[in-house]
């Protein structure tokens, strides 16, 4: 990110950032990597390669849980492997692979009963790619059918909130962007959510996305 806090300057080849405050960190990462060694791009496949091989198999254990069966998870399992489409968003590394695997371990999270490991994966995807929120609903739905507890639902929405706000905080806080070593923050909590297309921000454009979203 090289020290910038104004979400409306922050862009890279495609264009500007659409993407919330996750996608930043989680690629400042690799940022960092291609810094420290010229591997840098086989690490970063090889991450790839593990999230790919990694959303499979949870796919695959949620379906062995939901038919009680090996042969049809199996069939899942081999479908999924067969799908070129998945393959490409790996190959050509986009953050919908990190989304994917965010929320298949959310899901299977949900399914093996441990709500709050699956809100904190639910969290991360979000905070990749904001569509990821529609799954909140449902999420919680589950989580209150599952356990019967108000009490665990309404925690499980505390952390995911505290995991949306805490990731954005550098670029909306003065005092956290100091903390961190910025200059400071230079971005509005409604600027933010505009960029990143939580809310609609008048253009055309990401009106029909946003409508689509939500």
């Amino acid at each position: 990110m090289l020290g910038q806090t104004n979400y409306t300057e922050i862009s890279s080849l495609p264009g500007p950032c659409r993407y919330p405050a996750g996608h930043l960190w989680h690629y400042s990462l690799f940022a960092w990597l291609f810094e420290q060694t010229e591997y840098a791009f086989v690490i970063m496949k090889l991450w790839h390669c593990f999230q790919a091989s990694a959303s499979v198999l949870l796919v695959g254990w949620v379906a062995y849980r939901y038919f009680r069966k090996p042969r049809e998870a199996q069939l899942v399992l081999f479908m999924l492997m067969a799908q070129h489409e998945l393959r490409m968003l790996h190959m050509d590394l986009y953050n919908d692979g990190a989304v994917g695997f965010y929320v298949y371990m959310a899901i299977a999270s949900i399914v093996e009963g441990m709500s709050v490991y699956g809100i904190v994966a639910l969290g991360l995807a979000t905070s990749l790619k904001a569509p990821a929120i529609l799954l909140l609903p449902a999420y919680l739905g589950c989580v209150q059918m599952r356990e019967g507890t108000v009490a665990l639902t309404t925690i499980c929405v505390a952390i995911f909130i505290v995991i949306q706000v805490g990731l954005a905080l550098p670029f909306v806080d003065d005092g956290i962007a100091k903390l961190l070593g910025f200059e400071g923050a230079n971005t509005g909590w409604r600027e933010y959510l505009r960029k990143v297309k939580i809310i609609d921000d008048g253009t055309s454009a990401v009106a029909y996305e946003h409508s689509m979203n939500w």
